[in-house]
C-alpha cells in the first residue's frame, strides 16, 4: 500500500508551505517516504493500473523476469526504459530514474 501511495505522491511537486483545506501542513512524498526507490515506484504504477508484471512486460517488450528485477532493484531502470514506461502510462519518466 505504501508503494501505491508513494507512486501517486511522487507525481506531486513539493511546494513550500503547502496546506490542505483544513490548514494542515503537506509534505513532499520524498520527505515522507525517503526510502522510496524507482523499483517501488514501478510497483506502485502496476498497482495503480491493476496489471501484473507479465502484462507490463508485454507492453514494454521485455521478459517478466526483467520487471521483477527492476522492482527489486537488482536491475536498474535505464533512461530509455523509463521513457517507454512513461509513454505507455502517461507519467513522467523521471520518477523511475
Amino acid at each position: 500500500m505504501c508503494a501505491l501511495l508513494d507512486s501517486v505522491l511522487a507525481f506531486i511537486e513539493p511546494c513550500a508551505s503547502c496546506s490542505n483545506e483544513k490548514g494542515e501542513a503537506l509534505f513532499p512524498a520524498r520527505e515522507v517516504f525517503p526510502e522510496s526507490s524507482p523499483g517501488n515506484r514501478l510497483r506502485g504504477l502496476r498497482a495503480r493500473e491493476g496489471i501484473t508484471q507479465k502484462e507490463l512486460a508485454k507492453v514494454l517488450g521485455v521478459r517478466q523476469h526483467h520487471i521483477s528485477e527492476m522492482e527489486k532493484g537488482a536491475r536498474s531502470i535505464s533512461r530509455e526504459m523509463a521513457k517507454r514506461i512513461g509513454e505507455a502510462y502517461a507519467v513522467s519518466y523521471k520518477v523511475f530514474l
